[in-house]
This record gives C-alpha cells, structure tokens and sequence, in this order.
C-alpha cells in the first residue's frame, strides 16, 4: 500500500482493477477503500515512447543503448 498513497501524495494517477479485471483512473481519489487488497490498486505507469530523453538502455528491445 504504502507506492499508492506515496503516488497519491506526489499526485500521480491512481487506479483500481474493476470488476472485469481492467484498471481504470480513479479520478476523484477520493474513494480509496483501504480495507481492500493493495492490488486492487496501482500507480498509472508512466508510458515511455521511443523519442524519450530517457532511454531504457535497450531493455525494452528497442535496441537503443
């Protein structure tokens, strides 16, 4: 739990798995019920596109290092 509410104090994107098993914004976050599994809910990633400043080192098979 404590990635979450670290997310949620540093105002990332919040977001819970519904009932057909998809993740979706949670964008009130408000309602974050503590009492369930910490893998109801997540972070959003962060994407990362392929003209990143930060580069993956190749990890991603991109074949940049």
């Amino acid at each position: 739990m404590l990635p979450i509410i670290e997310g949620f104090i540093a105002g990332k994107v919040i977001q819970y798995r519904n009932s057909n098993g998809e993740w979706v914004n949670d964008f009130y976050q408000t309602d974050i019920d503590f009492g369930h599994s910490s893998t109801a809910y997540r972070v959003k990633p962060e994407e990362i596109t392929e003209n990143s400043s930060e580069c993956c080192g190749g990890k991603c098979g991109c074949g940049e290092n």
